[in-house]
């Protein structure tokens, strides 16, 4: 991780905020309160679908659409998360909009909340972006248990979303290798 990021990581942890990439109001405090309060049965519900232990609820922080690109190093142009986690802080962001009335909000700190399990469970994974398939899976049994039979429909993705979101960067080897070879 840069220097920056390690930086700016520090500043949300000590309470330094900058108002264009930390949300920190008091309503936040409030909907940070009640995501806690969620996420201690969503872990225990998480258990129970797989055999993960079940652990003490992340922390959890409100972040701006600008802080997560910017931790994403993504340009404004590219459709931003709703959430990341983060494994070497035990983090979920949320987006600061994150309602705790919303479901498809709730089911959003779900999916992060299997990755939490995941990570301290140790589940094997070829890379990062595996933890995603059983999160997605998990995010979709949830909704269904809370009367949304359509959830693909209902979060706005697809099929191929997911399995491109869950795909390893070179699933087949090193292709630029192979591409860039000079006996080819």
């Amino acid at each position: 991780m840069s220097d920056f990021f390690e930086s700016l990581l520090r500043a949300v942890y000590v309470g330094a905020t900058a108002s264009t990439l930390i949300a920190a109001t008091p309503a936040m405090s409030e909907t940070r309160a009640i995501a806690v309060a969620l996420a201690e049965p969503m872990i225990d519900w998480i258990a129970a679908k797989t055999e993960f232990l079940s652990y003490e609820h992340p922390n959890i922080m409100f972040v701006t659409a600008e802080w997560m690109a910017l931790r994403l190093g993504q340009s404004s142009m590219m459709a931003t998360p709703e959430a990341l986690y983060g494994s070497a802080t035990l983090t979920v962001y949320l987006l600061e909009e994150w309602s705790p009335a919303n479901i498809r909000h709730q089911s959003i700190l779900l999916h992060e909340l299997v990755h939490h399990l995941q990570i301290l469970n140790g589940a094997a994974v070829s890379c990062p972006a595996q933890y995603n398939r059983l999160a997605y899976q998990l995010q979709f049994e949830w909704l269904n248990e809370h009367g949304i039979s359509e959830p693909f429909e209902f979060l706005g993705i697809t099929p191929a979303d997911v399995f491109v979101q869950s795909l390893c960067a070179d699933p087949w080897g090193s292709l630029n290798d192979f591409w860039t070879s000079s006996s080819f």
